[in-house]
């Protein structure tokens, strides 16, 4: 018995590895995957050409259905395309691989029935709208202009417009003409808005809560759904913050039907008012207690219990960490309600991990000006810990650069984990800047000036010189009396310390004008040379040297 069971499992297994052998015979559709050909088919506006350059798959490479599967979302991607379909073939001593598209019909006209009180030209509509003429038909793009003609119908007051829309298509063509269906309703405004359920604050409270607000005198009293909602949400809100955290809002709108008017109710479960109850603190070794609970604005024993007001004391909590070098560090919350005392017990969880340390310093965002205009204000250096003070007046320095309109932190891991890169990131500001004007007045008669100023000067950077951090101001003005010339330069590090270095060139001149009590020429040349040096943070000690060349001619003789 045994035996005969062993030779049948043998010639099972001979079997097994010959029918195997058989399926993977050279000739067979699974052994040949060399694609020896492409074609593409069903495109008409888009030549192959252009498909083709956009997919992996490659005449004389083996064939491999993942390799196809990403042509595929590749050449969806392009939007050219509603249906796209890849068959095989044999062909020659390989397969044919076929792309077989469905292309999209392109936009032929936009059209718009039931306009009447909307006051907006077609071609204005059409600007606001995804679908544009000549492009390719795009479906979700025709539900989302659906919303827009919806939202714009809901600002002029008419909140109860229908819109659809019907695409009649050419298949000769491949072209698509789009009609947006609407009717528009009646201009509804807002009658009436009633608080219910409120015990614990007035109506007029929660009212000026809400931006929604019903026709007045100055009000036009529209209800827009998006700005609605956030006003139930701001409404929520409040009365978590108020410590009701089971507080439920909602509500219902009602039309009149024999005027054009809408009446809001705003419906209010208040539930039960929380207190915040024992605050505990665990997990804290390199900070004290003390220091932690002072940190502790909102959450404390006795006040009222609010989410918010719980996130706004962590947050502190996690600067005062911030501030010591400890960035890693996380806090974890958790409440539990005492029923009998309606007050919610609160424990801090924290982690501290390790104190961080700067590694390496990168600065990004920065096109025009030098690394070294931004390192040289930063207070914090490589191998310092991380210390929120520096950073915070690192920042303050940067910003009174004037070159920047955001700087921002973050930081990059290393191989080492008490060890992080600081990422500085700017955006640049326009830090030059081109002036002129001219006028008339009974003193100076007629007078002109004009002023060109760069604040990021980089006399080395030919031609655009920017980046350096340079001050350079020329100004000119000239009148039928007086002419007024200045150039003035800073370089604000001279030889990258901490020492300013300018000057300031001018020449003023003025004709006798007996009618305003001039009564001599004034011609005045002259310069200074300007020194300063930072003593400390916030005191800086600035020297000039002044020389004026003064000539008076002309005196009159009264």
């Amino acid at each position: 018995m045994r035996r005969l069971l062993f030779i049948s499992v043998m010639l099972f297994l001979i079997c097994a590895q010959g029918f195997t052998q058989d399926t993977q015979a050279p000739g067979s559709p699974a052994a040949d995957r060399v694609v020896a050909a492409i074609e593409v088919k069903g495109n008409n506006s888009i030549s192959s050409n252009t498909i083709l350059s956009k997919i992996k798959t490659r005449i004389g490479n083996d064939f491999q259905e993942s390799i196809v599967n990403e042509d595929l979302k590749r050449l969806y991607l392009l939007g050219y395309f509603s249906d796209i379909k890849v068959d095989t073939e044999p062909y020659k001593e390989g397969v044919k691989v076929v792309f077989i598209v469905v292309e999209r019909a392109i936009i032929d006209k936009i059209s718009f029935k039931g306009l009447q009180f909307l006051r907006m030209r077609d071609d204005k509509i059409k600007e606001e709208l995804k679908s544009k003429e000549t492009q390719y038909l795009d479906y979700p793009s025709l539900m989302e202009d659906v919303l827009t003609l919806k939202k714009l119908y809901e600002k002029k007051g008419f909140g109860q417009a229908q819109v659809d829309y019907k695409v009649d298509t050419d298949s000769g063509k491949n072209t698509a003409k789009i009609q947006f269906n609407i009717i528009e309703g009646k201009k509804v405004k807002i009658r009436s808005i009633k608080i219910q359920g409120n015990k614990s604050f007035a109506s007029k409270r929660i009212l000026k809560i809400m931006k929604t607000k019903r026709a007045w005198f100055f009000n036009a009293g529209i209800l827009k759904d998006d700005v609605f909602r956030e006003d139930v949400e701001r409404v929520r809100v409040f009365y978590r913050r108020q410590g009701y955290a089971d507080a439920v809002v909602n509500y219902k709108t009602e039309t009149d039907p024999a005027r054009p008017f809408l009446h809001i109710t705003i419906q209010i479960e208040e539930g039960k008012k929380y207190a915040v109850g024992k605050v505990t603190i665990l997990g804290n070794r390199y900070i004290k207690e003390d220091e932690i609970r002072a940190k502790l604005k909102e959450a404390i024993p006795g006040k009222v219990f609010s989410q918010e007001a719980m996130k706004e004391d962590i947050s502190g909590m996690q600067g005062l960490y911030f501030d010591r070098g400890y960035i890693s560090m996380q806090v974890y919350e958790t409440t539990s309600l005492n029923p009998a005392t309606n007050q919610v017990e609160i424990v801090y969880n924290i982690t501290e991990n390790q104190i961080a340390y700067v590694d390496k310093i990168k600065i990004k965002g920065n096109i025009k000006t030098k690394d070294v205009v931004i390192r040289r204000e930063l207070r914090i250096r490589p191998g310092d810990k991380f210390d929120g003070d520096k950073l915070r007046r690192s920042k303050e320095r940067l910003q009174n650069l004037g070159f920047f309109e955001e700087i921002s932190y973050d930081t990059e891991n290393t191989p080492d984990n008490n060890k992080k890169d600081l990422v500085v990131e700017v955006k640049e500001t326009k830090t030059g800047a081109f002036s002129f004007g001219g006028g008339y007045s009974t003193v100076e008669q007629f007078v002109g000036f004009f002023e060109i100023s760069q604040k990021n000067f980089d006399w080395k950077n030919f031609p655009y010189f920017t980046g350096d951090g340079q001050d350079l101001t020329f100004r000119a003005a000239l009148g039928s009396v007086s002419e007024n010339f200045v150039l003035s330069f800073t370089e604000p590090w001279m030889y990258d310390y901490p020492v300013s270095f300018g000057f300031d060139l001018y020449r003023r001149t003025h004709d006798r004008d007996t009618d305003i009590g001039y009564g001599y020429n004034e011609d005045v040349s002259g310069g200074d040379i300007r020194l300063g040096k930072e003593i400390s943070e916030y005191v800086k000690a600035n020297f000039m040297y002044r020389y004026d060349s003064i000539k008076i001619s002309g005196v009159d003789e009264t």
